[in-house]
């Protein structure tokens, strides 16, 4: 019996990664325990994936992507996190995409979708703080309405892949009046666009 359409893209991608005991397969067991021994960012793998064109489905049908239901993108990340669940994570921070493609303009939706699938782009999250951990209300980044745009003041931490991502959501106070959700809201950074000189990497 063939499998059900979401199942397509895990088993296709599943054939394409080959035996996981076979040391010259990709992302073979021997090679991301040698990953995981050196501590070093899996960069051979992930662009695999990229090459292989799995990027497209992490953007919706309508934003010129091939993602169609969760049930599919369950089945290939769980593909992915079988073979290494490092590799699957790094490669899937690309999900906090959904947060444009939910409520992005239209602007943003098709700039964003060209740099996930023509320059192999990816983004972070940053939520928490230091002094607050994942307590979203307490923390204390603020937004100020300025001419132009906003003014990000403030540090999230920790971040994954913060430092190799070109794209970062940041969640921040911009209304200091009002203490709860409302006060708070959701920016998508794009790195390039940042003077260097107005932000840095915390280790």
């Amino acid at each position: 019996m063939d499998k059900l359409k979401q199942y397509w893209v895990a088993e296709e991608l599943e054939r394409a990664l080959g035996d996981p005991e076979n040391p010259d397969s990709t992302m073979s067991f021997k090679r991301v325990i040698e990953i995981d021994e050196s501590e070093e960012f899996p960069h051979q793998e992930i662009e695999w994936l990229y090459n292989w064109k799995l990027q497209h489905h992490y953007i919706p049908v309508n934003c010129g992507g091939e993602f169609t239901s969760f049930e599919e993108f369950v089945a290939f990340v769980r593909v992915l996190c079988r073979r290494d669940q490092t590799i699957g994570i790094a490669f899937t921070t690309m999900f906090w995409s959904f947060l444009t493609w939910m409520a992005g303009t239209e602007e943003q939706k098709q700039k964003l979708a060209t740099y996930i699938k023509d320059e192999h782009g990816t983004m972070c999250l940053g939520y928490s703080e230091k002094e607050h951990g994942a307590d979203l209300i307490g923390g204390d980044l603020t937004a100020t309405k300025v001419p132009g745009g906003y003014l990000l003041n403030g540090e999230k931490w920790p971040i994954n892949r913060a430092t190799i991502s070109g794209v970062s959501y940041i969640l921040a106070k911009t209304d200091q009046e009002d203490g709860g959700a409302r006060g708070l809201s959701l920016f998508m950074v794009e790195k390039s666009r940042l003077d260097p000189a107005n932000y840095y990497n915390l280790p």
